[in-house]
């Protein structure tokens, strides 16, 4: 019974799990991830350009990638700036934070 309800927890956590891709990257830069919510934040990783399979373990504040793209840049760099927003990600067996800026939803990749 204790396998069960183990194998229905595991089951629960998996489909909750949300991917992302990377957006808004220039082809010869990376995103960093970071220790703590902040730019000036220990490198921990970093994530290639137009990745896909990007596990968010949790995001909180912020505005998202496609709710920028309808604003100024003027608009953006303010709406940033009062209210940015982190996501902390699992990638290639790293956990870390990434500005939710650079982070579209995307369908997990099974492995």
């Amino acid at each position: 019974m204790k396998i069960l309800i183990l194998a229905f927890s595991c089951i629960s956590l998996l489909s909750a799990q949300m991917c992302y891709e990377v957006v808004g990257v220039e082809d010869d830069d990376v995103l960093n991830m970071r220790a703590k919510q902040t730019w000036k934040s220990e490198k921990v990783g970093s994530i290639a350009p137009y990745e896909k399979s990007v596990v968010a373990m949790k995001c909180e504040g912020g505005v998202d990638f496609e709710t920028l793209m309808n604003m100024t840049p003027i608009q953006a760099h303010k709406e940033n700036a009062k209210n940015p927003g982190w996501c902390q990600v699992q990638y290639e067996g790293k956990i870390g934070w990434v500005s939710k800026r650079y982070l579209v939803e995307s369908k997990c990749r099974s492995k």
